[in-house]
């Protein structure tokens, strides 16, 4: 993942080895479109404030990146993408099936959707540690690599 990408915020509160991040969110410059994404002008100005587990020595007010969780982003990815992709599916044949008309099927594919949207919300509260959870990292510890450049005269031929 690329700078530009990589959330960060400011540490606000430290407390029980917890840290209350303040995260603005503005849209991520992913795709290119900058300034003129629609969705980035929606979220533009807002603040997200998470509680993360606080690795030690974090300080009140220091700027810190969000790391992605190493694990679990597969299993939510398959949750919240295909599994209401596939219950649509099937609720539409069940649709068709059943009431063998376009309205049924459009029925039953919504039906599908909407039940997989609460089957992942129910699991989501069911297993708080199913969600991925970012990890603090202080910006000052992230490592820079800097490559020293060489100069060498140019040759003109004669």
């Amino acid at each position: 993942m690329q700078d530009h990408e990589i959330p960060q915020g400011t540490i606000l509160a430290l407390h029980d080895g917890k840290a209350t991040v303040r995260v603005d969110t503005g849209g991520c410059n992913g795709c290119g479109h900058g300034s003129s994404c629609s969705v980035g002008r929606m979220a533009s100005g807002r603040v997200t404030r998470l509680e993360l587990d606080a690795p030690p020595g974090l300080r009140v007010g220091e700027r810190v990146s969000l790391a992605p969780p190493a694990t679990g982003l597969p299993l939510m990815a398959a949750l919240g993408y295909l599994l209401p992709a596939f219950a649509l599916v099937l609720g539409a044949g069940l649709g068709l099936s059943l009431s063998g008309s376009d309205g049924g099927t459009a029925l039953g594919a919504l039906a599908g959707f909407l039940l997989a949207l609460v089957l992942v919300r129910l699991l989501s509260a069911l297993r708080p540690g199913l969600m991925p959870v970012p990890r603090i990292e202080p910006l000052s510890t992230r490592s820079i690599s800097i490559v020293p450049l060489s100069y060498t005269e140019p040759h003109h031929e004669r």
